[in-house]
This record gives structure tokens, C-alpha cells and sequence, in this order.
């Protein structure tokens, strides 16, 4: 490390240490009228950092100052640098802030395009309006308190400081020095430039800020406000666009009067050419009275977002720009707001690894990140390494080596079951066949979403040839990046696939929730990318702050605020908190349209809807994937129901090898839907017996049922016990099949015993011994077996009566009489396998 020039005395002749607690100081960046900065090394973290050491502060304005300081430190935004600590050494303040490389605005050449100011004003008014959101104002806008990153972000410095800065300082004349209002220009290049000269604040009645950038209430000494900053930060655009600000042409002693009598020159007559809604949206910023102004930098990015719907509009998709529980996907990158600091990271580390898995709860947003933010940018050209990046995506599912031949076959040029067959061969054979066949400028990212799938769903021998094929990739592979999704609760598990698992943990991204901040943007923004807007602020907040704390409440939001667009006020392109209120709020939403989306099924329909989401959860608690075979069979009724559970957006279809695959929606019904929750509960030491039918009948149409395959006693006194509404017509007809069987069987069993003892009573014992008790007792069970065979078919009419009676009902509109009815037929069904259970028990009895 370079040795530390001598440091310079301050305005009280103080001389800055050349090491403090863990800080050692490396190099001067500047000095103004409130301190010194330093570059320092933060010899605990081992990084570098921005010192800045205050001018002597009195004993009650030294408390203030560290008590207010640290509360400007807690916010965190990605337009705001970061202030890491504040303390005090040797009676000086001082300030620890993140250190960022860059360009202070006032440093850039002026005018700029407007289109490149409209660009930075988002960025600072997203800075701005994250404090303002927390009740913090910057006091002291202008472009030396900005920086532009040489990662591309703008930053603003030091918030909050004009007024703990100035909070003790002597009143001073309005009138500048000579050399007018700002010091000269410290380094431009660091997050720990200096501000400008400021005037004193505190006693009331004195100014605080930059002259040139100072509002009119600044001037006259009233009390500021976000709409203070907000005029500032106009000023800021104004004069980046311009090339001066309005009242640059003022003379300093007449500055005051022409800022506090008169609006600024309207941008566009300084600009010719400018946008006009652009202007607009300038001008409005610069209004004399306060009122009239932007209430606060939220209000004023919401303004200049709506700049962006025409250049977007051809980018934007038509219909509901909320995604309920499905993944924001690459038609919806327009939509898609809140990640931009990770997708950046993500880009970055996938310019150099290989492999990526990008991991967290779930409902974080992986897929989201992924499809809308990470791939349609490779496709662009964010690797920067000549390649034209191309992706293929895959969810593995049961069957993931072919999932995996059909993500990659189209990108080969080569046969799907041939790929197939050689993964399952030889997985090493995948990497091979990529080297060869992709040319020198080609990439290909392929995809794996839900990456946990291979040890939940995946038949075992295909999991374990797809993850050698992806730890081939995963090694490294030229033109090849493989980028995963996968929920951080199944990571041990994914670390013991062979071949991929021994490259999990130096892979994983992980993705964390979105903060405070980043929600407000993936609420706002895509309602405003449509021309539409939340009707007040007090509703985006009641929208962020219902989810911030909640783990996984990312998808719950994304569904009301789909709902929400739906009930928006069309006429006036307004969201209110009336349509909020209709919803049942954020958290009751989705458990409120599920509900309702069950309800409007028939009675029988409800049952079939009950069993067919209970099939598509894992002994693990997790989502399955099932095609519509495994799920309904070839029941009319029941694939009624399945359509229904997608229309309603529980379900989600997607097409596959042979068929269709649906699963539900998003884990987060799991949690999200009470009533789901609660069959699940009352399921729990069913399900065991449900998927062991599900294979069983599968396996018997399959055989081409046969009758070995048929279940016995013990199975069928297990399967009383399932809900039969609930299930497939495939499973109703293995059940009544092996019913039939094992009556005839003992009816069979018994007709031979009875004659075999009959011809032995008649020809060996005579008619005495036919009196006996044993043969008593067998013609009373075979009696008692008659009895409950003709009240069966007493209680099978009486069911076929109930139904259409119910049916009749319903189409009639009478719900009330079709609900009598339909528990009248759920009784006389009851009874009639009641009846047969019994008969059955008498004819074993009778065999005894």
C-alpha cells in the first residue's frame, strides 16, 4: 500500500490521524467547508472505504449529529452510497461510507441528450424517493452530490448531511465570496466527494443548501420538505440538459429575489428539441410554489416512468402486466422490475463460471430473475465475448433424460430419442457432442428450472444420468453456460447427485427477498408501464408493507396486484384501495379466489377438485408434475374439473411427450390456501394408500387388466377409507373389479364347500349331521349375504334418484335443494358400500 502523504490540517488547524480503529488512512480526496475526506482501508473487512472527518461541532450539536447520522445510515438503496458507520475520534466527527469509483455529475460535459438525463433522473429520483419514503430529505441536491459508477448506476452522497453538517454553524451573509457560491472541485472520482459550500442551517430563519440549487422556501428560511428536494433535483436536470441552470445568469446578490418571485424558464425554450412530456415533467419540478410541485421524489419517478410507454410499447406484452403465480418470462422483461442489481451480478459471474444456481426460499422469484432478467439479456450480448448466446430450458420432472434430449436436440440439430439414448449410454457423450457441433461464435445457456426436481420427482436411474451429463457441463465446456434454479431447502440433497452435486456449492447465487424498496418498483412499475397508476401512495405502501415480513409472500403479492388490475378503474387508468379492500387484502386474495373458484363446482365436482390436488403434492411437501392421464384418466367429469383448476389459474398446463402435464400453480398454495392446507392435514394417512391404488390401476390397465393384479381383502379394506368421488374412473374400476373378484371367488369358495359337505352329509353321515351348527351357521351367513345384496340394490336406486334429483336442481338455479339432494345421494353411497363391505365380511365368515 502506498505510504500516507502527510495529512492537512483542517480550518481549526486539526490534523486527522494516520490510523483509528480499524481504519488507516491511505489518501486525501478533498476538503470543504465541512470537512476533510479520505480514501482509508478497512483493515477488519479488508476493503476500502470514504473517510470524512467533520469541522468541530458543539457538545449539543455533536449529540444531534451522531444520533441523526446514524439514522441516515440505515438506509440501503442501489441509487444511494451506502454509509457504513459514524463515530468520533478525538472530538471530530466522522463518517465511514461505501468507496465507488466514478464520475461526480458535475464533472460530466454539459448539455447532455435529454435522453441521457431522463435516464439519470430515474435513477436519482429512485435514490430520492427511498429516502423520502423513510422521511429522510437530502437538503443539499446538485451535481457534485451525485455520482455517476463506472458500472453505469447514479448514486447520490451524502444524505441528510446539509442539515446535520450545518446544524451549529455561524449565520453568514447572503452575499458569495468572489469566486462564487461552490469550493473548487474536489476528486470527482469517489463516493467521498466533498459538497459545495453550503449556507448554515438550524436557527430559524437561516438558509441551507447550494445556492444555485436551493428551492425558494430554502431561501426564505421556511421549513423543507420532500418537495424542496425535488425542486433541487429539477435544477439538477435542468442544467445537465441545458448546459446551465436557470437563474445561472443571475447576479449573486440578486439570486434570492429571482428564485423566490418568479417560476425558471421553461426548459423547453432553453432546450429546442427536447421531449415536451420531458420538459413537462422538468418544469413541474421548478414550480415557484410548492403545492404545485411533485409532492415527493416517488411521485416524480412515477412521471418520468410514464416517459418510457412509447419507446416500450412495442416491447410491452398486451393484457394483465402482473403474472399472479406464473414467472415473469422473456416477453415480460419489460415488466419485470425490482432485480436489476442481481441480474448484473448474475451476468457477471456467468462471463467467467461456468455453472450458476441460483438458489433461495421458495417464491423468491429464481424463475423470474432467470427467464425475464438473465437469459433475454444473453441473447443481447451481456457476456461481451463475440458469441451469439442462445438458450434451452428444461424442467426435469419424472422423466428428466427426456426432458433434457428435447431441451437440447433442436439446438444440436440432432434426433431427440437419439440424444436420448446416448445420455442414457454415455451422459459424458452430451459435452462431446456440443464441442463439436457448436461453431466458434455460438453459446448456448441451457436452463434447468427447478433444479430440486431430480431428487423429488425423477425416477432415480434418469436422475442420476442427467446430473453426470450437467457435472460435464457444469466442468466447463466452451460456448456453454448452465444456469439452474433450485429451492435452498433441497441443496444437501442436490450436492449428492452424482456428477453435478460436487459443483453445487461453488455455484450458488443466493437469492434473497426483495427489500422494501425493490417491492415499491415491482408493484409500481409495471402498472406504469401501462399508463396506469396507483390512486395515492398510502395504497403502494399498505401493498409493500404487507408482504415485507412475510417469507415467500412475493407470489401472494403478485397475485393481488394481478387481481388488482383487473378491477382497476379502466376509465381513469387508476388502481384504488377500494379494489384492494374487495380482494380481502393482500393475504386473503389468493385464499379467497381459490376458495371461490372450488366453490363454483358442482358437489361432486368439489370432491374430484379435492383429490386432484392432493395428487399433485409430494410425500415431501413439495409440487408434482402429473400428466392428465395419471391424473383423471379418461373420466369426461373429471377432466371437466382439471380444465376448470386451470382456467381458474390453480393449475398450470403444459404440453409434453404424449399429452399434457399440470401442476399447481405455486408452491405457495401450499401455505397460502387454508383450505388446501387443511386437506392435506385431513389427507395425511391417506395418501400413502392414494398413491398406492394410483400405481396399481395404472399398472393393471397397463397389463391389460389383469386379474393377478387385482387387490385383495386387506387392500380393499384399506381403500375404504378414501373419499370414492375423489377418485379416477381408471381406480373406481380396479376397485369394483377386484370387488367382483373376490366375491365371485368366495362366492365360488363357498358353493364348493357347501356342495362337497352336502354330498358328504348326504353319503357318509346322512341327513343328521346336515342339522348341525356348522351348517347352520353357513346358511345363516349365506342369508344374511342375501339380505344385504337386495337392500344394496334398495340404496343404488335410491343413489341414481338422489343424483338427478341434484342435478335437476342445479340446472334450475335451486342450490339449496340440489345441496339436500346431493347429501342425500353422498348417504344412500355410503350405505351401498356399507352393505357390500358387510356382505363380504358374511361370505368370509361363512368359509370359516
Amino acid at each position: 500500500m502506498d505510504p500516507l502523504p502527510s495529512p492537512r490540517p483542517d480550518a481549526d488547524g486539526w490534523t486527522p490521524p494516520e490510523a483509528f480503529d480499524e481504519y488507516r488512512l491511505v489518501r486525501p480526496l478533498g476538503q470543504g467547508a465541512t470537512g476533510q475526506v479520505y480514501l482509508a482501508h478497512d483493515t477488519l473487512l479488508d476493503r476500502p472505504v470514504a473517510v470524512k472527518f467533520v469541522r468541530a461541532l458543539g457538545p449539543g450539536a455533536l449529540s444531534r449529529f451522531l444520533v441523526e447520522a446514524r439514522a441516515a445510515a440505515r438506509l440501503q438503496h442501489p441509487n444511494v452510497v451506502t454509509l457504513y458507520r459514524v463515530g468520533q475520534w478525538d472530538s471530530r466527527p466522522y463518517l465511514i461510507s461505501e468507496f465507488v469509483r466514478g464520475t461526480s455529475l458535475d464533472r460530466l460535459p454539459r448539455p447532455l441528450p435529454w435522453e441521457r438525463v431522463w435516464a439519470i433522473g430515474r435513477e436519482l429520483a429512485r435514490g430520492l424517493g427511498a429516502a423520502h419514503r423513510r422521511g429522510v430529505l437530502h437538503r443539499d441536491i446538485k451535481p457534485a452530490n451525485a455520482l455517476l459508477t463506472e458500472t453505469g448506476e447514479v448514486k447520490l452522497l451524502d444524505f441528510g448531511l446539509a442539515k446535520l453538517l450545518d446544524a451549529e454553524a455561524p449565520a453568514r451573509e447572503d452575499t458569495p465570496p468572489a469566486g462564487g457560491w461552490e469550493d473548487g472541485e474536489p476528486e470527482g472520482s469517489l463516493a467521498g466527494s466533498l459538497d459545495g459550500m453550503s449556507l448554515p442551517t438550524l436557527p430559524e430563519g437561516t438558509r441551507v443548501g447550494t445556492p444555485y440549487f436551493m428551492s425558494p422556501e430554502a431561501w426564505a428560511g421556511d421549513v423543507l420538505t420532500a418537495r424542496s428536494d425535488v425542486y433541487s433535483l429539477g435544477l439538477l436536470l435542468y442544467e445537465l440538459c441545458a448546459g446551465q441552470g436557470p437563474f445561472r445568469h443571475v447576479p449573486p446578490r440578486e439570486l434570492c429575489l429571482a428564485v423566490c418571485s418568479r417560476d425558471a424558464r421553461p426548459l423547453a425554450e432553453a432546450v429546442p428539441g427536447v421531449d415536451p412530456d420531458f420538459a413537462a415533467v422538468v418544469d413541474t419540478c421548478l414550480r415557484l410554489v410548492p403545492g404545485e410541485r411533485f409532492a415527493s421524489a416517488v411521485s416524480l419517478l412515477d412521471a418520468l416512468g410514464h416517459l418510457t410507454r412509447d419507446a416500450r410499447a412495442d416491447a410491452l406484452p398486451e393484457g394483465n402486466p402482473y403474472r399472479g403465480l406464473q414467472p415473469f418470462e422473456a416477453e415480460h422483461r419489460a415488466l419485470f422490475f425490482g432485480r436489476q442489481r442481481e441480474q448484473r451480478e448474475v451476468l457477471e459471474r456467468l462471463r467467467s463460471e461456468p455453472f450458476l444456481l441460483v438458489t433461495g426460499d421458495s417464491g423468491v422469484g429464481k424463475s423470474s430473475l432467470c427467464l425475464a432478467g438473465v437469459l433475454p439479456r444473453l441473447g443481447d450480448g451481456a457476456l461481451e465475448d463475440g458469441r451469439r448466446w442462445r438458450g434451452a430450458r428444461l424442467i426435469p420432472g419424472r422423466r428428466p433424460l427426456h426432458a433434457l434430449a428435447a431441451a437440447l436436440a433442436p439446438v444440436l440439430g440432432v434426433d431427440e430419442e437419439g440424444l436420448a439414448n446416448l445420455v442414457r449410454a454415455d451422459p459424458t457423450g452430451l459435452a462431446r457432442q456440443l464441442r463439436v457441433r457448436l461453431r466458434g461464435d455460438e453459446g448456448v445457456v441451457l436452463y434447468v428450472d427447478q433444479l430440486e426436481e431430480l431428487v423429488t420427482l425423477a425416477e432415480a436411474d434418469q436422475a442420476a444420468r442427467v446430473g453426470q451429463a450437467l457435472g460435464e457441463l457444469a466442468a466447463g465446456v466452451s460456448g456453454v453456460r448452465l444456469l439452474a434454479t433450485g429451492r435452498s431447502d433441497f441443496l444437501t440433497r442436490l450436492t449428492a447427485v452424482p456428477g453435478l452435486g460436487a459443483f453445487v456449492p461453488g455455484a450458488l447465487f443466493l437469492l434473497r427477498a426483495l427489500g422494501p424498496e425493490e417491492i415499491h418498483e415491482a408493484v409500481v412499475g409495471p402498472a406504469r408501464a401501462k399508463d396506469v397508476r396507483f390512486e395515492s401512495e398510502a395504497l403502494v405502501h399498505t401493498l409493500v408493507t404487507s408482504i415485507s415480513a412475510t417469507e415467500g409472500g412475493l407470489p401472494l403479492l403478485q397475485f393481488a396486484l394481478a387481481e388488482l388490475w383487473e378491477a382497476r378503474d379502466e376509465a381513469r387508468g387508476v388502481i384504488t384501495p377500494e379494489a384492494l379492500e374487495g380482494l380481502g387484502g393482500v393475504a386473503g386474495a389468493l385464499a379467497r379466489h381459490a376458495d371461490a373458484a372450488v366453490e363454483r363446482l358442482l358437489p361432486d365436482q368439489r370432491a374430484v377438485a379435492r383429490g386432484v390436488l392432493l395428487r399433485l403434492i409430494t410425500p415431501e411437501g413439495t409440487r408434482a408434475r402429473k400428466t392428465d392421464d395419471e391424473l383423471v384418466g379418461a373420466d369426461p367429469r373429471q377432466r371437466a374439473v382439471l380444465e376448470a383448476l386451470v382456467r381458474a389459474r390453480l393449475l398450470v398446463a403444459r404440453e409434453v411427450e404424449g399429452g399434457t402435464s399440470y401442476a399447481l400453480a405455486h408452491e405457495v398454495l401450499l401455505g397460502g390456501w387454508g383450505t388446501l392446507a387443511r386437506w392435506l392435514a385431513e389427507a395425511a394417512e391417506h395418501r400413502l394408500i392414494q398413491a398406492r391404488l394410483e400405481a396399481a390401476s395404472a399398472r393393471w390397465e397397463q397389463e391389460g387388466r389383469e386379474r393377478a393384479l387385482l387387490w385383495g381383502s386387506r387392500q380393499l379394506a384399506e381403500a375404504r377409507q378414501l373419499e370414492p368421488a375423489a377418485l379416477t374412473l381408471r381406480e373406481r374400476a380396479f376397485l369394483e373389479a377386484s370387488r367382483r373378484t373376490r366375491l365371485h371367488r368366495r362366492r365360488l369358495g363357498l358353493a364348493l364347500a357347501v356342495g362337497f359337505g352336502l354330498s358328504f352329509v348326504t353319503v357318509q353321515v346322512g341327513p343328521r349331521l346336515f342339522a348341525t351348527a356348522h351348517e347352520a351357521g353357513a346358511r345363516e351367513d349365506l342369508t344374511r349375504v342375501a339380505d344385504c345384496l337386495a337392500q344394496a340394490r334398495h340404496e343404488r336406486e335410491a343413489l341414481r334418484h338422489a343424483r338427478e334429483e341434484a342435478h335437476q336442481h342445479y340446472r334450475a338455479g335451486r342450490v339449496a335443494e340440489g345441496d339436500a339432494a346431493w347429501a342425500r345421494a353422498a348417504a344412500a353411497e355410503r350405505a351401498l358400500h356399507r352393505l357390500l363391505d358387510e356382505a363380504d365380511a358374511h361370505l368370509e365368515h361363512s368359509r370359516e
